[in-house]
């Protein structure tokens, strides 16, 4: 591929890694927040904090994987970038 397409890859891959960073950082604060209300809950509510925690913890364990595939494919398009760099000597 051209040095602009491989570079487009990167812009587009970053762009997208940035914006999947906010939704982790935001599922984050919301798992540690339900796991601290379900310690200091009474009896009664314990287990909705419980289940909140669970169904934000499960959005947080897909957003990571998300994350890595996204890692992945940034890693093999900066290679191309710079193999291509490297075969143009620009």
């Amino acid at each position: 591929m051209s040095l602009a397409h491989e570079a487009s890859y990167l812009y587009r891959y970053s762009k997208e890694l940035r914006s999947l960073n906010k939704d982790i950082k935001k599922v984050a604060k919301k798992v540690e927040k339900h796991r601290s209300k379900h310690a200091k809950a009474k009896e009664e509510h314990k287990s909705k904090h419980y289940v909140r925690h669970q169904k934000q913890a499960k959005k947080l364990h897909h957003l990571v994987a998300e994350h890595k595939t996204i890692v992945r494919k940034l890693n093999v398009h900066l290679r191309n970038f710079h193999l291509t760099l490297k075969k143009n000597k620009i």
